[in-house]
Order: structure tokens, then C-alpha cells, then sequence
């Protein structure tokens, strides 16, 4: 529930996403492709964070945050690249980076690392949605990385589990991190 309209009044329309019927497979892809070009001048510059310039009122670290930016437009990239919908020219623009951005983020020497998981951490909530582009596009997601990157991104997901969590909607992201582990 949005208290102040004025909010919705001032925010900019984005072609092909705000003008879209959303009525067809190809009115999805044009409004997924309009997010993903809107998102990619925040994008870190090895594809792991992306860092928009707003003021949030999160309660959880930066880092986190950024990840959350990163993770949020997998639900787009996974769904694209299991339709197998994208020209080679958007695989390389829009969805490449997220692989990219995934080995470097569970890299714990890269500069780019997430971090560790820690007690009810905001991470874990981003694991869900890591973990439906992995299961959804296994391929570029996971299968296209080197060895060392599939170790990382295994690891850093293996890492919810023994942690609390709230009994919430919370539980369902331990299961689907480990349905994406064991596939």
C-alpha cells in the first residue's frame, strides 16, 4: 500500500515495461528486456552488485543491499534464458553479466564477494531467488562456469543451511536453495 501517490506520480515511465499490455510471451519479453537495459548502468563491473542511487530504509548492510539489487532481476533472466527467447546480442548485453556476476559474488577473493551468511541475513531471502535462475537456467547459470566458480556458488549456497530462521515464509528459501543444490 503506497500512502502517498505523489510517489507513483513522479516516478518515470520506462518504455516497454510501463506502456506494456502484458497480454503475450513476447509483451513479457519486451518488458524483462526493458528492465534489464533500466538496471544495467547500476551494475558493478564484475556483474555481482548492483547499486542503485536511491535511499532505502533497509535494516541490513550494503553489501546485502546491493546483492538484493543483483538477485531481484534473476527472476527475469531466469525466466528468459528457460524460454529461450533472447538474440545472441541480448544474451551478451543483458543475461551475461548475471552468470558473471554470480561466480564473482560467491568468490570469497574476489572484490565483488557477497559475504558470508550470517544469522537471519538478507542473503539468505537473495538465495531463493539465485537459486530459481540456477534451477531455470542451468546452463548459463551454473553449467557455463569454470570449476572453481561452480565450487563457490555450491558452497555459498550450502551455506543456509544450520541457520535460524524465522518461522515465516523464510523456511520456503532453505528449500529452494537446496532443490537448486541437489540439481
Amino acid at each position: 500500500c503506497i500512502r502517498d501517490r505523489s510517489v507513483l506520480d513522479t516516478m518515470p515511465s520506462l518504455d516497454g515495461f510501463s506502456n506494456n499490455s502484458f497480454k503475450t510471451h513476447a509483451d513479457f519479453k519486451k518488458a524483462a528486456i526493458a528492465l534489464l537495459r533500466a538496471l544495467k548502468p547500476y551494475q558493478s563491473p564484475h556483474g555481482a552488485r548492483i547499486k542503485l542511487p536511491l535511499v532505502t530504509g533497509t535494516h541490513f548492510d550494503d553489501v546485502a543491499a546491493q546483492l538484493e539489487g543483483y538477485a531481484r532481476p534473476l527472476w527475469a533472466v531466469g525466466t528468459l534464458m528457460h524460454s529461450n527467447i533472447v538474440s545472441a546480442d541480448e544474451y551478451n548485453e543483458l543475461i551475461e553479466p548475471y552468470a558473471t556476476g554470480l561466480a564473482n559474488g560467491t568468490d570469497p577473493n574476489h572484490a565483488e564477494y557477497w559475504g558470508p551468511v550470517v544469522l537471519r541475513d538478507q542473503r539468505m531471502v537473495e538465495m531463493e531467488i539465485i537459486s530459481f535462475a540456477l534451477l531455470a537456467a542451468p546452463d548459463t547459470m551454473f553449467h557455463s562456469q569454470t570449476e572453481d566458480a561452480k565450487r563457490n556458488i555450491t558452497a555459498w549456497l550450502g551455506t543456509i543451511n544450520g541457520k535460524d530462521f524465522p518461522t515465516t515464509n523464510w523456511l520456503w528459501f532453505r528449500v529452494m536453495t537446496n532443490l537448486a543444490l541437489i540439481k
